[in-house]
């Protein structure tokens, strides 16, 4: 197994254990301080939380993977950004409209770390 391989199996490890760990707060993010309507569907519904915190360490194992001032460290921040203020938010307290978003973000998530790191599926 190369360095990279191993790397990369050692931080889905660590994704996989903080997501687990972060289901246990119902979201990503602190839903006691849920403002939108977005924010208070994804923090009510069992399903939309756990996207959420699939979502957060698909990204935070992309960030751990990418240098700062990398490429892919600029355009994971970019989507994730565009996203949560364009796709997801736009979606309101609407839960078929979250999880569709949500699932295709992880999927565009995923294939950006594939193309990066020519993963295997």
């Amino acid at each position: 197994m190369t360095g990279i391989r191993r790397a990369l199996a050692a931080l889905a490890a660590s994704a996989a254990a903080w997501a687990t760990a972060a289901h246990a707060q119902v979201a990503s993010f602190d839903c006691r301080q849920a403002q939108t309507e977005t924010e208070w569907a994804i923090c009510n519904t069992p399903e939309l939380g756990a996207l959420d915190v699939e979502m957060a360490a698909t990204y935070r194992l992309l960030s751990d993977l990418a240098p700062d001032s990398s490429r892919l460290a600029r355009q994971a921040g970019q989507s994730q950004a565009a996203w949560i203020r364009g796709k997801r938010n736009a979606c309101g307290g609407d839960v078929g409209c979250l999880s569709r978003e949500y699932r295709q973000h992880i999927s565009q998530l995923r294939e950006l770390a594939r193309k990066s790191f020519v993963l295997r599926p």
